[in-house]
């Protein structure tokens, strides 16, 4: 069983209270302004987050749940929420694309790592055509 994690991102402003595996959310809902949770498809919630935290709850008990964007994240859920697959993300490892271990069976990265692999991705495809005058 997972448990409870309090986190606090200062840059978005939101604190999120979370209670299970996010990969499995089939829904989120906002049940009171700024308020959302996130269920799964026996409807257990998964999370609660709550939006403008700071203009809710005191910075002081805010600033005691920094997030840690480095802690291990498995490959499979970076893949789930990225929209493609661990052996992709495997890949971009192995290439020295996307920081990342394996720790006994399973590859891990970190919140950290897939945002920088996500802001460091070009973008690919054909140029427009420029038309002439």
């Amino acid at each position: 069983m997972k448990r409870m994690r309090i986190k606090y991102d200062p840059e978005v402003d939101i604190l999120v209270v979370d209670l299970g595996d996010l990969t499995k959310s089939v829904g989120t809902e906002e049940v009171a302004p700024g308020i959302h949770i996130d269920w799964d498809e026996n409807h257990t919630i998964l999370a609660l987050e709550v939006m403008n935290a700071s203009k809710r709850y005191d910075m002081d008990l805010l600033a005691q749940h920094p997030p840690n964007y480095e802690e291990p994240l498995a490959l499979a859920d970076a893949a789930h929420v990225l929209g493609t697959t661990p052996q992709a993300l495997q890949k971009a490892i192995m290439r020295g694309r996307l920081r990342g271990v394996k720790v006994g069976n399973t590859w891990t990265t970190s919140i950290a790592a897939v945002t920088e692999y996500m802001n460091s991705r070009s973008v690919r495809g054909r140029r427009p055509k420029v038309e002439a005058d």
